[in-house]
């Protein structure tokens, strides 16, 4: 049977690796941050909608639910992006050079402190493959490494993980930072419980830092609990925003 206009003109890969995209994460916001602006994905999102001539989203306030066609579409889309970069990739092979599309994972601290010089080596090494970055905590990256999304993760901290492997590439250390007129911004050390009572600012739930911290405490008989935290930052936007 000859395939309808329509459904020749949807097959655009882009579209459907950024509706897989939304799918899996049932937010355009965090979906955006693996691709592009949010307004950008929901625009591609309505495109997609208009040339299937379908809701493939129902929007309910702040949450977004695939509809029965969002279903079936993502069943038989989902293996694409993944298809998109193996081609690529195997017919650079073929031709003896390296080029396509490679996608990173990096959480905040390598991937500013680190990541630049690593991509400006690479690019200059093979100028034919582009590289797109996701910036995002540890514990994010690990899980779109795990789900293909992404080919290899920059993180701050090792994790015990039953399908990922981890190899250590850097060291870093974990100092406390304190104001000038504070009088223990100027001693060299502070035992942790000098620190109980001190007002704290922490990294976020999932990042690579806090991980560490709260694997050194536990070594030593403590828990963040035990401490003054005043304030968590980090990168992960709220998971409630669609």
């Amino acid at each position: 049977m000859k395939p309808r206009a329509w459904t020749e003109r949807m097959l655009d890969l882009r579209l459907l690796g950024i509706f897989c995209a939304v799918y899996e994460e049932r937010s355009f916001s965090r979906a955006a941050r693996l691709y592009i602006t949010r307004p950008t994905v929901s625009g591609h999102i309505k495109a997609l909608e208009e040339r299937l001539g379908a809701r493939l989203f129902d929007r309910l306030g702040r949450e977004i639910r695939p509809t029965a066609v969002g279903d079936v579409l993502y069943e038989q889309a989902r293996g694409l992006p993944a298809l998109r970069r193996a081609i690529a990739e195997r017919v650079g092979q073929f031709l003896g050079r390296l080029e396509g599309e490679s996608r990173l994972g990096v959480s905040a601290i390598p991937g500013e402190y680190l990541l630049p010089a690593i991509l400006r080596r690479f690019q200059q090494a093979h100028p034919r493959v582009r590289a797109t970055v996701i910036i995002a905590d540890t514990e994010r990256i690990i899980e779109e490494v795990e789900r293909g999304r992404v080919e290899l993760g920059i993180v701050g901290a090792r994790r015990e993980h039953r399908n990922l492997g981890f190899q250590a590439f850097a060291t870093d250390r974990v100092i406390l930072v304190a104001p000038r007129d504070r009088r223990w911004a100027h001693v060299r050390t502070l035992s942790l419980a000098e620190l109980r009572d001190m007002p704290l600012l922490i990294r976020e739930r999932g990042s690579g830092t806090r991980a560490v911290l709260e694997r050194a405490l536990s070594e030593r008989g403590y828990r963040l609990s035990d401490f003054t935290i005043v304030a968590e930052l980090g990168a992960r936007a709220p998971s409630s925003t669609p």
